[in-house]
């Protein structure tokens, strides 16, 4: 039988273990706390930490190529650094160990997306020298670890380590501060406003090479061989180009961003973009930057006004020479009629226009030039040609033109002479780096770069 005493005694007893209990809950709330205020504390410096390695990679690579994209740059390096030491984490300067060169925290290099042998990741390389980015796949570009196309940044908290608050009471005085972040140029995917510099569109069949249609990634940009446009309605074998507004309709209101196009252009539209100036000083007609995977409105078909401008500007300014154009890449392996994906961006040389039939605009001699094309480099002089007996001097002319630019058609043939037509060379020489990577390789590499992890 328990007595009043007993039982006051038992309250007592709990009231002790209740008490203990509470201190206990207490000391693991406050270890908690300073926990969870560390941790905040730490992900906050080294997030901070990041964003310098980050912005320090993005201005290298941005750097990566001299302005005419024929040599790496290797004053990337000290952009890099500039960049990610611009930056603080939790009011201390970022730490980065670099005195000159490629070696330290910041270097230039190669990214592998490991498409081929080369495992995925960084590859530290102070090479120079360009590699050619023609007749070869993205697979065997992605396994060269000669294609500098990377600069990678680490930032560091040493001198100064990320102090801990409440962890000291465990025993950690401080944490180390470290980040990384690689950045990477890859093709132009998108071009920016003033970057076209032509209403006209390249279908990227008759810019490509490969083993097997159906993967892309046995396709090589090809610029061995030249192509023709024509009037393409009811010619589908010699789809190679397209005269487009430079427009794109896409709803950004909603995301991802609706694409819109379906009615495709017209005269009235492509005809102003027509514009001599802008061709010969190498300025854009685009008024608004250009999408990759979204469509361009195109038409499949001649457009007679635009056309006579473009030849009367080609036939006063560059009959003996070479028209370059930079032109927005489309896909056509659906035969489109109005709207087209945009998938690249590509540097063409024109090398004739005709408008007359029947031989009545033969080629007049061709400069020779420095390129690293040699159809280029040689020229090619009319009078030079020789004709056999009976043969017809006009188409013998002709055919030797197409022989020395390697003109042909989709089938392999030699290139017809046919009337109102533009023929053109996939440039083989380094071009100036435009647009935001994403693009495949037709030739022209990205100036801005993006962030790979």
């Amino acid at each position: 039988m328990i007595n009043a005493k007993g039982i006051f005694s038992i309250l007592n007893d709990q009231r002790g273990v209740s008490a203990v209990l509470v201190a206990v809950c207490l000391l693991m709330l406050v270890g908690l706390v300073a926990l969870s205020i560390d941790v905040s504390h730490l992900v906050v410096a080294r997030n901070e930490l990041q964003n310098a390695a980050d912005a320090g990679a993005l201005a290298g690579a941005a750097e990566l190529y001299t302005d005419d994209g024929k040599s790496v740059n290797t004053n990337a390096n000290l952009v890099g650094f500039d960049a990610a030491t611009a930056n603080f984490s939790e009011r201390f300067p970022v730490e980065v160990n670099w005195t000159g060169g490629n070696a330290g925290d910041v270097q230039r290099g190669h990214w592998s997306f490991g498409l081929g042998n080369l495992s995925r990741g960084f590859t530290p390389n102070d090479s120079t020298a360009p590699v050619a980015l023609w007749g070869v796949t993205t697979e065997e570009l992605d396994e060269n670890p000669n294609f500098i196309n990377a600069v990678r940044v680490r930032t560091r908290r040493e001198n100064t380590p990320i102090a801990s608050w409440f962890a000291r009471i465990f025993g950690y005085e401080s944490f180390d501060g470290f980040a990384e972040a690689v950045a990477y140029i890859g093709f132009a995917g998108t071009l920016k406003e003033a970057t076209a510099n032509a209403p006209i569109a390249i279908c990227r069949q008759s810019i490509e090479t490969c083993t097997d249609p159906d993967d892309p990634e046995t396709c090589e940009y090809d610029c061995s061989q030249g192509r023709f446009i024509n009037d393409a309605a009811g010619k589908s074998d010699e789809e190679t180009g397209m005269w487009t507004s430079l427009e794109q309709n896409i709803d950004t209101s909603v995301s991802p961003a609706v694409d819109l196009c379906s009615s495709g252009t017209n005269a009235s539209e492509v005809k102003p973009l027509v514009d001599c100036t802008a061709i010969k000083s190498n300025s854009g007609v685009d008024h608004d930057s250009l999408r990759y995977d979204y469509s361009l409105a195109v038409n499949n078909g001649q457009i007679d006004s635009a056309f006579n401008a473009f030849y009367n500007c080609w036939k006063g300014e560059f009959e003996d020479g070479y028209m370059r154009l930079t032109l927005p890449v489309i896909d056509c392996a659906e035969d489109p009629t109005t709207c087209a994906p945009l998938v690249g961006a590509v540097e063409v040389v024109i090398v004739h226009v005709t408008q007359q039939p029947n031989y009545k605009n033969l080629p007049a001699k061709k400069k020779s030039i420095t390129s690293e094309d040699p159809k280029l480099a040689a020229g090619w002089d009319p009078a030079e040609v020789t004709c056999s007996p009976g043969e017809n001097p006009d188409k013998c002319v002709w055919e030797d033109f197409a022989k020395h630019f390697s003109l042909f058609d989709k089938d392999g043939n030699l290139a017809a002479y046919n009337a109102k037509s533009i023929y053109f060379l996939k440039s083989c020489d380094p071009n100036i780096p435009k647009g935001v990577t994403g693009g495949p390789n037709f030739g022209t590499l990205a100036e801005i770069p993006v962030l790979v992890r």
